[in-house]
């Protein structure tokens, strides 16, 4: 009643997020106040019915450009992945997955940057599988780029996501990456274009997957490539512009 306009922004998939019951159902009656809804991706914008899908407008988040050079070495020894370690992020099919592989492939090490509630039961498993000398999960960095280029291969097995600005950082130094098909990363990912696909959830799949990248040296190197592009979709200058449209509008009958 304050004649103050205002944007929500969700900034995670509601169809997956849950949040109390009675939220859940006040939340469409204070969002038709809106003057508009945010979300990230496609999917979310799903999520939103009848008169509340007419204020959702889709505003992914900028990716910057990275001058970096990134060297692709015929072999493949380290894989990487950047998260919170919680059950979202599912990191327990990376490992489990990376247990496979190893078999074939015992010169590869896991590492894991993040830290969160499933430290102790990713520990437990990791040491369930003997894995111990070859997955590692050294917490939070204050830099990822460095550690992005010196990786072989980026994997991404959240169960879902908002928007997943880790998978844009690893793509924007050119890293081969592989992700999980689920909410946010099928807004990013074109799957043998920029990157591979896999299942959510799917321990099989991704091992096969990693397998064949990690034989596949041609392909890795023209997966990686063409992820550097992903700056050119979502510009800094493109995603800006977009707020910077919606604060005007919903601003130019008060001042």
């Amino acid at each position: 009643g304050l004649n103050i306009p205002i944007v929500v922004c969700e900034r995670i998939d509601c169809h997956y997020h849950r949040i109390p019951l009675l939220y859940e159902k006040i939340r469409p009656l204070f969002y038709l106040s809106a003057h508009k809804i945010v979300v990230q991706t496609n999917h979310a914008a799903s999520y939103f019915k009848r008169k509340l899908r007419a204020l959702v407008q889709v505003i992914p988040n900028p990716v910057l450009e990275v001058n970096n050079k990134k060297v692709y070495s015929e072999k493949v020894q380290s894989i990487i992945t950047l998260g919170r370690l919680n059950k979202q992020k599912d990191h327990k099919t990376l490992i489990q997955a990376f247990a496979r592989v190893c078999q074939h492939h015992p010169h590869l090490y896991l590492t894991i940057y993040g830290e969160g509630e499933e430290r102790n039961n990713l520990q437990a498993l990791i040491h369930t599988l003997n894995l111990q000398e070859k997955v590692f999960l050294p917490g939070l960095i204050s830099s990822v780029h460095d550690k992005l280029l010196k990786a072989d291969l980026f994997v991404f097995p959240s169960l879902y996501e908002g928007f997943p600005n880790a998978l844009c950082e690893a793509m924007s130094v050119g890293l081969p990456v592989i992700a999980s098909n689920c909410s946010g990363n099928t807004d990013i990912i074109r799957d043998t274009i920029n990157g591979r696909f896999f299942p959510t959830g799917d321990v099989s799949a991704l091992a096969s997957v990693m397998d064949e990248l990690i034989h596949d040296f041609d392909q890795r190197q023209r997966l990686g490539q063409a992820a550097k592009n992903i700056h050119q979709q979502f510009h800094p200058h493109n995603i800006f512009k977009m707020w910077d449209d919606i604060i005007f509008k919903a601003t130019e009958n008060i001042f």
